[in-house]
């Protein structure tokens, strides 16, 4: 966000995140511990901008030119232009979902306080910018209510419940944070046609709740 979208998109009115539960305790990173640094960081993409500032002054004329012609791999056909992943939908899988790792650790954790001052460090850059900033709540199986992971990939729900206070004290101190419950501690109505397995909404489910965030943003932006 800081070496790209606020940099070239002055425009910009509301970037979202889903919230990383899962990936909270580990150290700061992308997703797991290690993958930025060990995958988009060694992009030669990533080089090319890296070692011109992320173009911060101007982007060259003949840069999307180059980028054009550069070979890129081919994708599944089961993705589309968006990002999509057209996958059937199989549902939640069944009263026994599957569960992931990480449940026994809270928010004192070492990993967990750094992430949660970077989250908020980033809720002050896009405040600064008159940028809001939505958090989402994913959807996942309502079946993990019934077991001790919050989420497939944790934490437990102990620690997950205090997460979202201080997800909710942020919100009530930056008015340009905002958080979306998709979950709602397993509560929710996406169904079984809505699912692609314990963890990730199909293309049908996709489109639900595509739609009612739709309205979520028109509603922040219209204030």
């Amino acid at each position: 966000m800081s070496n790209y979208l606020f940099i070239h998109a002055p425009k910009l009115r509301l970037v979202s995140v889903n919230i990383p539960f899962g990936f909270f305790p580990f150290p700061p990173g992308d997703a797991a511990p290690g993958f930025f640094d060990s995958t988009i960081a060694f992009s030669k993409g990533y080089f090319y901008d890296k070692s011109h500032d992320f173009w911060r002054d101007s982007i060259s004329t003949t840069f999307y030119e180059v980028m054009i012609n550069q070979p890129y791999a081919s994708i599944s056909s089961d993705w589309d232009s968006l990002g999509l992943y057209h996958s059937p939908c199989n549902g939640w899988r069944g009263p026994n979902p599957d569960m992931g790792c990480c449940v026994g650790w809270t928010v004192e954790l070492p990993g967990y306080k750094e992430n949660i001052i970077a989250f908020e460090n980033l809720i002050k850059e896009c405040s600064a910018r008159n940028i809001h900033f939505l958090a989402i709540n994913m959807p996942q199986s309502p079946y993990y209510k019934y077991t001790d992971h919050y989420y497939r990939e944790g934490p437990s729900w102990e620690t997950a419940r205090a997460i979202i206070a201080q997800l909710d004290s942020l919100e009530n101190i930056y008015p340009y944070f905002h958080v979306y419950d998709a979950y709602r501690y397993g509560n929710h109505d996406y169904t079984d046609e809505d699912a692609m397995n314990w963890n990730h909404l199909c293309p049908h489910g996709a489109a639900k709740l595509a739609s009612r965030l739709e309205t979520v943003i028109d509603s922040i932006l219209s204030k």
